[in-house]
Order: structure tokens, then sequence, then C-alpha cells
């Protein structure tokens, strides 16, 4: 008898992520910034972000922070599901991991 397999999505997100590169993913998520370094600074959508430059992401590590509001994660699925106001698993459905239904990912 076959052992029930139990998925981990947000393992299979950062598999994903790490295949498509994290600068490539962030920029998508998150037109209209730009790289300082190795950092992507832009306007926080969440807010009425007047400029860029208080709200940063890694792009080696997918870490991030929005320093005027004291928010922040330290990965790109916490990332997602702020920006996207989902939860966090289906943030990784966002990202492009398979939904057990098999309806797929949106992929930014």
């Amino acid at each position: 008898m076959a052992k029930d397999y139990k998925r981990d999505f947000f393992a299979e997100a950062h598999q994903k992520l790490k295949a498509q590169g994290y600068k490539y993913y962030i920029e998508r998520l998150l037109p209209g910034g730009s790289w300082k370094n190795s950092e992507w600074v832009v306007k926080n959508p969440t807010r009425n972000d007047q400029k860029p430059g208080s709200f940063l992401i890694n792009g080696n590590t997918g870490r991030w922070k929005d320093f005027a509001i004291g928010k922040g994660g330290n990965d790109l699925i916490s990332l997602t599901s702020y920006i996207k106001n989902l939860t966090p698993v289906e943030a990784c459905f966002y990202i492009g991991v398979e939904r057990p239904d098999n309806k797929g990912g949106k992929n930014a």
C-alpha cells in the first residue's frame, strides 16, 4: 500500500521562484522600480506611496521591507501574499504551483 503524499506548496513555490530567478519575478510582480545594488526600489502599491525609497526587496534573498510602515517578510511568498492580498498558500498558487484541483497558477 502506497503512503499518501502530502505536498509542500511552499517548497514547490520556492523551487519555481528559484528556477525563474528572484529578480525576474520581482520585476514582474512590482513593475516600475529600479535596482540599487541588489535591492529593488519601488513604490508600495498597497498604500499611497509618493516616491520610491522606503519599500525595498532584496533580489538575492527575497527579503522585503517597507520602512515607512514597518511591514516586511523573509521571502517572495510573503511578498506576493502582501502585494496581492492573498493567503500564503494562495500566493504559492499565484507563483505557479499547481493547485490540487489542477487549475494551475497565475504566474506573474
